[in-house]
């Protein structure tokens, strides 16, 4: 019988899920029934391959194995019983095979991640299953559909052509920010308050000094607030001119 009552407290050294559903084929099950010797084992496969994890873990004495882990003679036996026939060398090479690939698809996974972030910019302009088509034939050693100097003319003119695209969406932005500050200041000349100088700045006194008036040559000190034409963030700043 394979499941039967397990050891009701958990330990740092028991098995996850995962880790025993890989290696729960390869752990015999317990000898029972006819020609059996000694009492029937009240644990199963998965709380005995822990109760042996235990021993390892913690370095304590077979005869100080928790109870709710069974008579550790029955342990022992199991443990010694594997080690005679190699199943613990089969269940090694299996895991070390396992980490093996975990940690290759932990790699690929990074790499996969590092290079489709670094093409976010041009997903747009890539057909995907080109691209991994183009990896699987460099990885395999065969021969690519174009040749280096096809491939760097194609490079030269894709840049070609991102740059164009960079240059005009500059000109667009620059050109739709300075229509919107064209329209906010002829807007804003008529408000109450707001006078404008020969060179276009615009500006509005709230609270009008007494003191001396600065000429062109005199150095003062402005507190001012600075804002963008569509209400968005706001900055204070203090600048001597």
């Amino acid at each position: 019988m394979e499941w039967m009552p397990t050891h009701p407290i958990r330990y740092p050294s028991d098995l996850r899920d995962e880790e025993w559903e890989y290696i729960r084929s390869l752990v015999p099950a317990p000898k029972s029934g006819e020609g059996k010797r000694g009492r029937p084992l009240n644990l199963d496969r998965r709380s005995l391959v822990n109760a042996i994890f235990y021993i390892v873990r913690s370095g304590c004495a077979w005869r100080m194995l928790p109870r709710d882990f069974g008579p550790w003679q029955t342990v022992y036996g199991y443990y010694r019983r594997w080690y005679q026939d190699w199943t613990w060398r089969f269940i090694h090479d299996a895991v070390r095979d396992w980490l093996r690939k975990t940690e290759k698809d932990k790699v690929s996974y990074m790499v996969g991640a590092d290079v489709g972030r670094g093409l976010t910019q041009i997903k747009d302009d890539l057909d995907l299953a080109i691209v991994v088509q183009a990896l699987q034939d460099e990885f395999n050693g065969k021969n690519t559909k174009m040749t280096a100097e096809e491939g760097q003319q194609i490079r030269q003119e894709f840049m070609q052509k991102l740059q164009a695209k960079r240059v005009a969406e500059e000109k667009a932005a620059a050109e739709k920010n300075k229509a919107e500050g064209a329209a906010f200041l002829a807007k804003n000349k008529s408000k109450a308050g707001v006078k404008t100088t020969a060179s276009g700045l615009q500006y509005e006194v709230i609270k009008e000094g007494s003191g001396k008036k600065p000429v062109a040559t005199d150095t003062v000190k402005v507190d001012y607030t600075g804002t963008k034409n569509n209400n968005g963030s706001r900055s204070n700043a203090c600048n001597t001119s």
